[in-house]
């Protein structure tokens, strides 16, 4: 019958995801759960400067029109690696992978720039207040509630209007909700270390000696963390999932 030597659509499409699975190191039984991840990384646009191409024998190339890079590998694949690792390492560890994380892993900020831009929107203080730079992230990453879009004015001023109600407003949608947050978090003690110290830098135990002279000498345990974003540096995952201080 005509056409049934063929692959349908469907059957393509499986290929696909199972073959950029096992590039993201996704096992297809065990993961099954983690699979939205190639969904993302097979719609996920290149970044800033990158463009894909066909070789002459048909390969599929990349390459950095600044830097005259070509590279094989889609240059947003180790972005989504790294969400993979983090999400197994959370499971294995019986954490939850905290979602300013997922978000910037799955659609970067453009500037580290534009975090220190919206901390100083909502008033926020990153050197002394380096615990609350995640909720500048999250601002720039939520983006706007459904129903809503950004316009911009004859005098270049920014509105953002409810399309189901047709009004303009100045401030953001979001502007109370965050206000709010920051308020919280404020009243609460500033955390020693960080919210999800694995999450940053996995860390081995350090041992060191202790001398009890009643009991002997003894083993004690120690694990060391780190805040991000402490003093003047801010954790900053940029498009190729690289994380800079």
């Amino acid at each position: 019958m005509a056409g049934t030597s063929g692959k349908s659509a469907k059957d393509r499409k499986l290929e696909q995801i199972l073959k950029v699975s096992t590039e993201l190191d996704l096992d297809p039984i065990q993961d099954v759960e983690h699979f939205w991840i190639v969904e993302e990384y097979l719609s996920a646009p290149l970044p800033a400067g990158w463009s894909k191409i066909k070789t002459p024998t048909g390969e599929e190339t990349y390459v950095n029109a600044a830097s005259k890079i070509t590279i094989r590998e889609n240059p947003v694949k180790p972005r989504f690696k790294k969400l993979v690792q983090l999400m197994r390492h959370c499971q294995t560890k019986n954490l939850v992978l905290d979602e300013v994380t997922v978000l910037e892993l799955w659609t970067p900020i453009g500037k580290i720039d534009f975090i220190l831009d919206m901390a100083r929107y909502l008033k926020i203080e990153p050197l002394k207040e380096p615990h609350l730079i995640w909720i500048a992230k999250l601002a720039i990453l939520e983006g706007l509630p459904e129903c809503w879009k950004e316009v911009r004015n004859e005098d270049g001023s920014t509105s953002y209007l409810n399309t189901l109600t047709d009004q303009k407003f100045s401030e953001h949608p979001l502007d109370a909700h965050f206000e709010k947050l920051i308020a919280l978090e404020r009243a609460r003690p500033a955390p020693q270390t960080s919210l999800n110290p694995d999450l940053y830098q996995w860390q081995p135990e350090i041992k060191f000696d202790e001398v009890d002279f009643e009991a002997g000498e003894k083993w004690q345990h120690r694990r060391i963390h780190r805040l991000p974003a402490a003093g003047m540096w801010i954790l900053y995952i940029d498009s190729l999932g690289e994380r800079n201080w």
